[in-house]
């Protein structure tokens, strides 16, 4: 508005905040205050319209509370235009008048109420405007477009109207609302632009436009006008660098003058191109055709405008005269002659002026133009003399120009001159291959079923001669063929070159004769020109031959076709046959393998085959060797086959058993799989002879393995004892040696021995056959009384591997047989890694005498010990032993982050993070742990925690830029708000390492905002070793240094079964991952455990089916069921997660 008064109407019973910006061209300033709307009054107050026109009837309205009784009320009105107004107030909710305003402006009306003996004023402001009358724009209607471009003012006029708001729309991009009646504004493109104006003040409305053009100026300007002959048209160009549209005035400077517009003579003015001389500004070339009917020059000027500025420019046009009527004469008439002789040529031309004429020549086969130098010109006359040293056909120019440059090219006139040379030195060469001439050719089948040789192309050259033909005669009756001489710049020669086929076998005289116009001579090949069929299809009756030593060896050959073939023979033993036809014989000397070559050539072909040739001895005879007689089962047989002579290629081996074997040396490896007696014989030969060796028998035995002494190991004094051996093998034969000096040889398993003396005895059994032995010792207790020993056994035997921290249990099982006596003596004892007895510190004597061997923890020190165990029956001789291998080794490192593996924590509290009760469960009491701490985004191990340098270790604070963190005390204090606030969720990591080991666990920080939770952390010292056993109780201590100050505190139990089957809904707030920010598996699986508390209510959770146990104190005791398991639910491990963080 122009105007300080704004009317509106509000629709929503709420307090409105009004604002008003109050700007000129130099300042503004702002101002607002709160307005509450209801939908009933509750004082009176005034309404009336926003504004009014000069004369008419502003109409105005008090409006009362419902509910009020108006018995006496009037009222006063000042309008604020020197008129005042008394009136009473009837009684109803409100009052209507009316006042007309005789003039515009802004008039404060002032109300003052009298209700029922009580007062009130009311305020308001009437605006009062006159009708807008003629609106219209003023300002440039062209406007030049500089660099830089400048500013341009428009103004709004009108005849009435007041207090008028003013919108200004001056480009597509640029629309200002403005009080003021002018603007100004800077146009950057050239273009037509409509200047709209729209005007309003409350009470009318009216628009107005004005159409801008903004023109680049005309900066450059030229004119170009090639000359022409006469009778053509001028062409002339203008270059305008400027905006468009443009007017032209040209004075063509042969009494016509023409005025052309860009934009109405397109078919006179014809815009050749369009170009930028800068970035800005675009350049147009404009053509204009004008004839001239006379020659001569013409000074043409012309004048170019737009609608911002103009330029003049002038050219002179040039029309000369043609050349017409160029000819060529010899005053001799002479156009052939002799090398050595002058030739005259005249060149004349009818019209023209300021001629020039240029001569030139070319030989026939030249690729350029020479100049005539002895030239003689004058006017439109030139005489051009040339003498021509070399034979050929000249071709002589002359080129006439004008002064002034109007052709395109110059007018020419040519004539040929012959000049002739004698022929000399003429030489006839036949077809080349290679480099080398040859005399002979092969004929060859065609498809269609005739014979004829490729083309081939016989050469004759002179040394010198002009227009020299060659005239060829191949000597097979098919006549001359003529050919014209090529000039070889080369070889600096002239020559020729016929291709000719031929159809027959035969010796063939080739000649040929040069001829020109001035004389002729002949010339023929030295030898004949040989034509012959190749060689074709020469093969031998076989690829390989077999001949005894001193037999005669004959060989066959055969040739599909050839003229004039000889056949040579090679036979691979320095022996050759030259032209010794198809078959030949031949007796070797020495046995071998040899390669026999067979050749068939002519001139024109060469073929060749091959085939092997071996010549063998006789196989005379074959002995079998062996390395003896008596060989083992499933080990190697050696045989070898010694031959009379070398000649043998191949070994046929016939081992006895059915089987026979082939190879092609001497030698087999066998083995036979059953025991007996072989004959053996073995066949040597080659392809055509052989020879069998005699027979050779050999014998396999099985080799002997004790498997099983069955015996009664406890004997009564007097009784037999029977020993029944289990065995596998052959041919056994066996020694008993029972320990009393008393032995026996049998064949027989089975052996039945009384001893004489009671007391403990070693009876040996040893079996023997001819390749193999085996023994066993036995322990025979001989008694008076039944007693056998006892049955003993190590549980965990033989190997077992326990840490160093953790208690040794050995426990042995025995089973007791004895008459004599029911008691068992027990003594333990240990050897180390390199079998020495070793006595461990601080174990008294009495626990190695134990049936269960039981030794502290940190007793056995690291490494490999055999525990051995006797069990001797007391008061007897007799006893049992058993070891077990145990290794103890390093316990793996604890890494424990008090409180849980989840906590929730607010972002306006302190943290405290410690990992202090990690611990080297194999020395507890003594330092050395490295700590390293790192805190990520959950879900995110490469995202940090922290917005900047947060973690405190002692008295310094850490930068937690890398993880990670360099961090090394075991306690890591940080305040809630240095968090990352990307993320709520945060784990926070901790690495223990010493020496090689190293042990990992975590914590989830689920941080709040608006809440202060309270610090809760968990206690399990049970959980640190990850499984508790089914039959002790599971203890978990809430610890919560809040709770004692605050009232009415109850703790809610959960404990949730790891799920191994469903995967975890990732939704979920809080998950469980592992260290390196992976998912764990789900962690609220189905089928969960019930903890039952003392004398808590039992209640079921919502989510997942869990337990749920409320108690008033911070501990809760899980009680397993009968079979000793928590529903079948393991404790958690460190580093687990709970579902709520609540």
């Amino acid at each position: 508005t122009a105007t300080p008064v704004f009317s509106t109407t509000f629709s929503d019973e709420e307090t409105h905040a009004v604002s008003v910006e109050v700007g000129n061209l130099v300042s503004t300033q702002s101002a607002s205050v709160d307005v509450q709307a209801a939908s009933g009054a509750v004082e009176p107050f005034l309404h009336h319209g926003g504004a009014w026109t000069v004369g008419q009837a502003a109409e105005f309205t008090v409006e009362f509370p419902s509910g009020w009784t108006l018995t006496s009320a009037a009222m006063e009105v000042g309008y604020g235009d020197g008129s005042e107004d008394t009136q009473n107030i009837p009684d109803g909710r409100e009052y209507r008048w009316t006042h007309a305003y005789t003039s515009a402006g802004l008039f404060p009306l002032v109300v003052n109420l009298t209700v029922n003996g009580d007062h009130a004023q009311l305020f308001s402001f009437v605006s009062v405007q006159q009708p807008i009358g003629n609106l219209r724009v003023e300002g440039p209607r062209h406007v030049k477009l500089l660099s830089p471009p400048t500013s341009e003012m428009w103004h709004a006029v009108s005849d009435s109207g007041t207090d008028m708001v003013y919108r200004w729309t001056l480009d597509n991009n640029t629309t200002l609302l403005t009080a003021m009646d002018r603007v100004s504004h800077i146009y950057s493109t050239s273009g037509t632009y409509p200047v709209e104006l729209f005007a309003t003040n409350g009470i009318d409305s009216q628009q107005a436009s004005l159409t801008v053009i903004v023109q680049h100026p005309i900066t450059h300007m030229g004119i170009t006008a090639e000359p022409v002959l006469q009778g053509q048209g001028t062409i002339i160009l203008i270059s305008v660098t400027g905006g468009r549209e443009f007017d032209f005035d040209i004075d063509f400077a042969d009494g016509t003058r023409q005025v052309f517009s860009s934009i109405s003579d397109r078919d006179f003015l014809v815009v050749s191109s369009v170009s930028r001389r800068n970035s800005n500004i675009p350049t147009y070339t404009f053509s204009v055709n004008h004839t001239y009917s006379n020659v001569g020059e013409y000074p043409i000027t012309v004048n170019a405008s737009n609608h911002v500025t103009w330029n003049s420019q002038s050219v002179t046009a040039v029309v000369v005269e043609p050349i017409t009527g160029l000819q060529l004469t010899i005053p001799d008439g002479q156009t052939s002659v002799t090398t050595g002789r002058a030739v005259v040529v005249i060149a004349t031309v009818e019209t023209g002026a300021d001629l020039t004429f240029t001569w030139t020549y070319r030989g026939g086969n030249a690729h350029f133009d020479f100049p005539v130098f002895n030239v003689q010109s004058t006017g439109n006359t030139s005489t051009a003399t040339q003498t021509f040293n070399s034979a050929g056909t000249y071709t002589l120019t002359v080129n006439v120009y004008a002064h002034v440059p109007v052709y395109d090219s110059a007018i020419r006139a040519q004539t040929v001159i012959t000049v002739g040379q004698r022929i000399s030195g003429l030489d006839l060469y036949p077809p080349r291959q290679g480099l080398l001439h040859v005399t002979n050719a092969a004929l060859s089948l065609q498809s269609d079923g005739s014979w004829a040789t490729v083309e081939l192309p016989f050469e004759a050259s002179v040394s010198q001669g002009s227009n020299v033909r060659f005239l060829f005669d191949f000597g097979d009756g098919t006549g001359t063929e003529e050919v014209a001489g090529v000039y070889n710049f080369f070889f600096g020669d002239i020559s020729g070159i016929a291709r000719h086929i031929f159809r027959q076998v035969g010796n063939y005289s080739v000649s040929v004769i040069a001829v020109n116009e001035l004389n002729n001579i002949s010339k023929a090949l030295l030898t004949p020109f040989f034509v012959q069929v190749a060689p074709f299809g020469l093969s031998l009756e076989s690829d390989a031959y077999l001949t005894p030593h001193g037999n005669v060896t004959q060989l066959r050959a055969t040739l599909d076709r050839g003229t004039a073939v000889s056949i040579d023979w090679a036979m691979g033993d320095d022996t050759d046959y030259t032209d010794a036809g198809l078959t030949v014989q031949h007796t070797y000397r020495e046995r071998g393998d040899y390669t026999v070559t067979v050749v068939a050539s002519n001139m024109v072909g060469r073929e060749e085959a091959t085939a092997a040739v071996k010549v063998l001895g006789r196989v005379q005879g074959v002995e079998l060797s062996l390395s003896g007689s008596l060989f083992p089962a499933y080990q190697d047989v050696s045989f070898d086959a010694i031959t009379v002579t070398t000649h043998a290629s191949w070994y046929r081996w016939h081992l006895g058993n059915g089987e026979t074997k082939l190879t092609f040396r001497p030698t087999l490896e066998y083995q036979y799989n059953e025991n007996g007696i072989f004959s053996v014989y073995v066949i040597a030969g080659n392809e055509i002879s052989q020879a069998v060796s005699s027979p050779v028998e050999i014998e396999v035995q099985l080799p002997v393995d004790l498997r099983l002494i069955k015996y009664d190991v406890s004997t009564v004094l007097g009784q037999p004892t029977v020993f029944t051996v289990y065995w596998v093998g052959s041919n056994q034969n066996f020694t008993w040696d029972f320990g009393d000096n008393e032995t026996a040889v049998t064949q027989e398993d089975s052996m039945s021995h009384t001893y004489s003396r009671p007391g403990e005895y070693v009876a040996t059994v040893t079996v023997t056959n001819g390749i193999s032995m085996d023994t066993q010792q036995l322990q025979v207790f001989v008694v008076t009384e039944m007693c056998s020993p006892p049955s003993v056994s190590i549980l965990g035997a033989p190997r077992i591997q326990i840490n160093y921290s953790r208690r040794l249990r050995l426990e042995s099982a025995i089973f007791i047989a004895c008459n004599a006596t029911p008691v068992a003596i027990f003594q333990w004892s240990v050897t180390n890694g390199t079998g020495h007895t070793i006595q461990l510190a601080g174990v008294e004597a009495g626990v190695f005498q134990e049936r269960i061997l039981v030794l502290p923890s940190h007793t056995v020190p690291y490494g490999n010990y055999t525990f051995h165990l006797r069990v001797q029956m007391n008061g007897t001789i007799v006893y049992a032993s058993s070891s077990v291998t145990v290794s103890v080794t390093q316990t793996p490192l604890r890494a424990v982050i008090v409180g849980g593996t989840a906590r929730k924590i607010g972002r306006n509290s302190t943290l405290t993070v410690n990992g202090a009760h990690s611990l080297d469960p194999d020395f507890p009491n003594s330092s050395g742990l490295s700590y390293n701490w790192t805190c990520y985004v959950l879900g995110s191990p490469d995202v940090a925690c922290f917005r900047d340098s947060v973690l405190q270790a002692g008295n310094s604070t850490v930068r937690n830029t890398t993880a990670p963190l360099d961090v090394t005390t075991p306690v890591v204090t940080f305040h809630g708000r240095r968090l990352s606030t990307d993320s709520n969720l945060f784990v926070i990591q901790l690495v223990v390492s010493k020496d090689s080991r190293e042990a990992v666990t975590t914590q989830v920080l689920n941080a709040t905002y608006g809440e202060h939770p309270i610090e809760l952390q968990i206690d399990c010292p049970q959980c640190a070793a990850g499984t508790v056993n089914s039959n002790d109780k599971l203890t978990l201590h809430a610890m919560c240094p809040e709770c004692d100050r605050l009232p009415d505190v109850i703790f809610l139990w959960q404990l949730f079964k790891v799920s191994e089957e469903n995967h975890f809904d990732p939704d979920i707030p809080l998950v469980c991952v592992a260290p390196d920010g992976s998912n764990y598996q789900p962690i609220m699986g189905p089928n969960g455990t019930d903890a039952t508390p003392g004398n808590a209510t039992q209640a079921t959770t919502g989510a997942g089916e869990g337990s749920t146990a409320p108690a008033t104190a911070p501990q809760v005791t899980v009680v397993p069921d009968e079979n000793g398991r928590n529903g079948g639910n393991p404790a958690p491990w460190l580093g687990g997660s709970f579902p709520d963080s609540d």
